[in-house]
């Protein structure tokens, strides 16, 4: 191969990966709050790969926005069937007579514990002006259907303290095979 050449060019990007550096042991331990540990078993997405399938800092963003102690039972069980649901949703868009596909949007974050909640998790999905919104408790069981966490989106508002689609007029009954 050529010095230069795009494949060594190739080789060298794809072998560049985020370090952070081990600071264990680091005077100003106490001091850091932007330090991120997740043990390998309590990591998940909190948004499917897919979406990140336009950029070229896939990697680095999954990292640093993406991953999130979500337990295990969630994460293997209704989180990771809606994210399938919702992949399967954008594929079967089709393309208008613009030649614009619809996109699918996904918001997805933490929800703080209340005095009747436990902390959790939620996730909305909004296509064509129509949207789904679902708020999973960190006990929600891997065999429990993700349609029995469906709620509002002035819920979830509300618990995670946010103002979503301000100037954008949404409104439920986004199909994801739910009853509402």
């Amino acid at each position: 191969m050529l010095a230069g050449s795009s494949e060594q060019q190739l080789a060298a990007n794809a072998q560049m990966r985020l370090q952070q550096p081990d600071l264990t042991d680091s005077q100003d331990r106490d001091y850091r709050l932007t330090e991120v540990t997740l043990l390998a078993a309590e990591q998940g997405r909190l948004a499917p790969m897919t979406s990140f399938s336009a950029t070229p800092f896939w990697d680095e963003l999954n990292l640093l926005s993406n991953r999130a102690r979500l337990p295990s039972d969630l994460r293997q069980g209704p989180w990771s069937l809606l994210d399938q649901t919702l992949n399967e949703l954008a594929a079967r868009q089709l393309v208008s007579s613009d030649g614009r596909s619809a996109a699918v949007f996904v918001v997805s974050g933490p929800l703080p514990a209340t005095e009747s909640e436990e902390e959790g998790f939620f996730k909305i999905a909004v296509l064509d002006g129509r949207y789904a919104a679902f708020a999973f408790p960190s006990s929600t069981q891997s065999h429990r259907h993700f349609c029995a966490s469906l709620t509002s989106l002035a819920e979830i508002e509300s618990r995670a303290q946010l103002t979503l689609f301000k100037n954008q007029q949404v409104a439920p009954g986004l199909a994801l095979g739910c009853v509402e």
